[in-house]
């Protein structure tokens, strides 16, 4: 990605510079170096401001790697910002699920479990809608097994039983 991230400077492509950015970001997140990975998400979100499809992702990313952090108000502040800016879009290309999540998380984390609730509802119907498009059922089964989706049903079940 770090190839990926200096063609995209050379090219003056911002826009896949930012979100190169944030799935760095979110690769250094998942390998626990949660220093770097907030360092990039920063740097994601300040280079996409303006391209609002985008700009949500990173900021969902920096909400993610606030919660594990453990700064929970400053999580819910980037998740609130993501899922308003999702909200105001006409069409979304990617990451709608992740941003969903993150909103779920982030009001559990800050102990609105009825807005979690709510979030993690929405959340649901909206990987449904996307999954009922999809008429084979091996694929649609692999669509439910991205890690977004599963985790998603599976706060689904744990906070609604469903």
């Amino acid at each position: 990605e770090y190839a990926a991230l200096r063609s995209f400077e050379a090219h003056d492509n911002h826009r896949m510079r930012g979100l190169t950015l944030a799935h760095i970001a979110w690769a250094l997140l998942h390998a626990g170096r949660l220093d770097e990975a907030l360092s990039r998400a920063d740097d994601a979100v300040e280079q996409l401001e303006g391209e609002v499809a985008s700009w949500v992702i990173a900021l969902a990313t920096r909400a993610q790697v606030h919660l594990h952090r453990g700064e929970r108000d400053t999580a819910a502040v980037d998740a609130k910002r993501a899922v308003e800016g999702l909200a105001g879009l006409d069409r979304v290309q990617e990451g709608e699920s992740l941003i969903r999540l993150t909103w779920a998380e982030a009001l559990a984390a800050v102990g609105d479990k009825v807005g979690a609730r709510a979030a993690i509802s929405a959340a649901r119907r909206s990987v449904e809608e996307r999954a009922a498009k999809i008429s084979e059922g091996r694929l649609r089964e692999s669509f439910w097994g991205l890690p977004e989706h599963a985790k998603i049903a599976s706060l689904s079940r744990a906070w609604l039983g469903v």
